[in-house]
C-alpha cells in the first residue's frame, strides 16, 4: 500500500515526466497531501520549511531546513538548535493571517 509520500511522488512524476522533481519536491507534496492543518507528530525530515515545531521536551522552535543528518532550528531569542532529522516532533498549526 502506498503512503501519502509515495502518492505525491507519483503525482509529481506524472506532471514532470520521468524526472520526478527529486526529494525536496516529494517531501513538499507529501506535506500538502497530509494536510498540515492542526497539530500532528511526524519525523523532522518530513516537516515543511519555516514551520513551528514542538519537541517532546516542550521546547518550541522554528524549523528552517535539514542539513545532512541534522536540522537548523531557532528559538524566539535566535538561539540555533541542531535537532536530528529523524526526531519525532509536533508541527504546530499555522495561523491564518487575515
Amino acid at each position: 500500500m502506498k503512503d501519502a509520500e509515495d502518492e505525491a511522488f507519483d503525482e509529481l512524476a506524472k506532471r514532470q515526466g520521468m524526472w520526478g522533481g527529486g526529494f525536496p519536491a516529494k517531501r513538499a507534496m507529501a506535506a500538502d497531501k497530509q494536510g498540515l492543518a492542526g497539530e500532528e507528530r511526524m519525523k523532522l525530515y518530513n516537516v515543511p520549511r519555516n514551520s513551528m515545531i514542538v519537541l517532546k521536551e516542550g521546547i518550541e522552535l522554528k524549523f528552517h531546513h535539514i542539513d545532512g543528518a541534522y536540522s537548523v532550528c531557532t528559538d524566539e531569542e535566535g538561539n540555533v538548535y541542531h535537532i536530528g532529522a529523524s526526531e519525532e516532533v509536533t508541527v504546530k498549526e499555522k495561523k491564518d493571517e487575515s
